[in-house]
């Protein structure tokens, strides 16, 4: 369904519409990225680790990420991928100039999926291919014409109305579904995936805003900004840190001049800010550009010995390119030829987005405590694996040509066979990503929730619940996947047959609806 025009709700509720968001992630983590340019929800360094921003959930106290124009800019924003990627651009068009930021996680050029017995390393995945994976969340801001003038928003949004783009994110969290997504569609003039458009007057004076929220914006940290300013011709990329008792991060800046022959150099200078609720500090940079220069962010861990000590234009460049790559070979595999191909594309890719790359569990979603329903209490956290979910999601890449996500998660899902089945033989309904089946449901009672819908929850209490449907959904992801994939081996087989054992021991003690209750 297309709509002419939307307005957006930034400007009296300090919230965007849950549509309005473009995900990116590396099969470790996730990030919501704003049409107005803002990362307002990001757990850091996995799907199941604490947030780092969750604006979504709290737009006092959650913490973010923003780069946006000045607030006396009326501008056009428009964000779309970047063609068959996970690469978001949000593109900011006024008389006086465009700009783009472009944001991802990088991807090594290899698209073999991580076997089980690879080697973790410390803060750093080893991948089965040539290519460290740089656990980076990556934001690239360029001024394709004219001069402009950057600014981060302050939780105001101003005027703005939204314009059709091709395919919107509609839901990122519902009850968990087999995609956990849906979606409306809307064709394209430019033969690019569109995320959306907004007229936008934004609001703060401030060019980039960074205020991280550590451990669900309960843990205080410190920051430090060691390059104020940074210098033209600066060899040094470290510029901010900020330190958590469990977490420390640094922010890498580089600057590219355009033209050896330019006017001017791009520039940029940082200081601390506070904001009320906030536990730590966050900083705010001015940024100017011309036509042709360009400013990337590099958010990191601080570490004493980085693989790349010093980030450069050049890093990034190749950075980028190889994760275009890497996207743009995965997807190329796909069976589907059809005139929904582009749409389809883009919901594989999401899919792919959500597999948990060192063990092949596949979440439900990524985000927690996005509400059913606005004001309900109907608001869970989805970032477990589901028996059920999964079982569909395998389908569907099965069917696609995708055979190395199916081997990754069967090899998941046997080894809870072996490890997580009861003394009776019932198999838990859901995981965490690395298998446990311990979820503990926790209330985050200090964060408003999405537009006020309380409570916000952490783990997730169906993990003890008994739903008897998912044995029906196992078997069928086990017969698709022996006939589309590899042949179940002998353990597996077994196992199988010990399920099956326990589902006829149920059936024949009592109904299904009567031992559900």
């Amino acid at each position: 369904m297309a709509r002419a025009s939307m307005p957006t709700r930034r400007d009296t509720t300090g919230y965007l519409p849950i549509e309005d968001y473009g995900l990116i992630g590396n099969m470790h983590t996730c990030a919501l990225v704003g049409i107005d340019g803002s990362i307002d929800f990001m757990c850091w360094p996995d799907f199941d680790s604490p947030s780092l921003f969750c604006r979504l959930l709290d737009k006092d106290k959650g913490g973010h990420f923003s780069i946006s124009p000045p607030e006396d800019v009326a501008c056009t924003t428009k964000q779309q991928y970047l063609p068959s990627s996970n690469i978001l651009q949000t593109r900011y068009i006024h008389e006086e100039g465009v700009v783009d930021v472009v944001d991802f996680f990088p991807r090594p050029n290899e698209t073999r999926v991580l076997a089980r017995s690879a080697k973790q390393m410390p803060y750093r995945e080893s991948v089965a291919g040539r290519e460290e994976l740089k656990k980076w969340l990556v934001r690239r801001v360029e001024c394709i014409r004219g001069e402009v003038d950057l600014v981060g928003p302050d939780g105001a949004g101003g005027n703005m109305e939204r314009y059709p783009g091709l395919f919107k994110t509609f839901c990122l969290q519902l009850a968990p579904l087999a995609c956990s997504l849906l979606y409306e569609i809307i064709w394209p003039s430019d033969g690019i995936t569109s995320l959306g458009q907004m007229g936008l007057q934004c609001q703060s004076p401030t060019d980039v805003e960074l205020f991280p929220a550590f451990d669900y914006a309960r843990g205080e940290h410190t920051t430090e900004i060691l390059m104020p300013e940074h210098p033209a011709g600066c060899l040094d990329s470290k510029t901010i840190t900020f330190s958590h008792k469990d977490l420390n991060l640094q922010l890498d800046v580089t600057i590219d001049h355009g033209e050896e022959n330019a006017a001017s150099c791009p520039t940029i200078t940082f200081q601390k800010s506070k904001k009320a609720g906030m536990l730590g500090d966050g900083v705010i940079g001015k940024i100017h550009l011309r036509e042709g220069q360009a400013i990337s962010f590099v958010l990191r861990d601080n570490i004493p010995n980085h693989v790349t000590r010093d980030v450069t234009t050049e890093i990034l460049d190749l950075q980028q390119q190889s994760t275009q790559n890497y996207w743009f070979n995965w997807i190329s595999k796909s069976k589907y030829k059809g005139r929904w191909r582009e749409v389809i594309n883009r919901s594989l890719m999401v899919l792919k987005l959500l597999t948990y790359e060192p063990t092949g569990a596949i979440i439900a979603a990524p985000t927690f405590s996005i509400p059913e329903a606005i004001g309900g209490g109907r608001n869970w956290d989805y970032r477990f694996c589901w028996v059920r979910d999964s079982s569909f999601t395998i389908y569907i890449l099965l069917r696609m040509g995708f055979t190395a996500e199916a081997d990754a998660y069967m090899d998941f899902i046997s080894d809870r066979f072996r490890k997580s089945r009861t003394p009776e033989g019932a198999l838990p309904i859901m995981f965490t990503i690395r298998g446990e089946t311990e979820i503990p449901e926790l209330e985050l009672g200090h964060l408003s929730g999405y537009r006020d819908s309380k409570p916000v929850r952490i783990g997730n209490g169906a993990a003890f619940h008994q739903q008897f449907d998912i044995y029906g959904e196992l078997m069928d992801a086990i017969y698709l996947y022996n006939k589309y994939g590899k042949p179940v081996t002998w353990e597996q087989w077994v196992a199988v047959r010990e399920i099956l054992d326990y589902v006829l021991t149920i059936c024949n003690g009592m109904s299904l609806f009567s031992q559900a209750q």
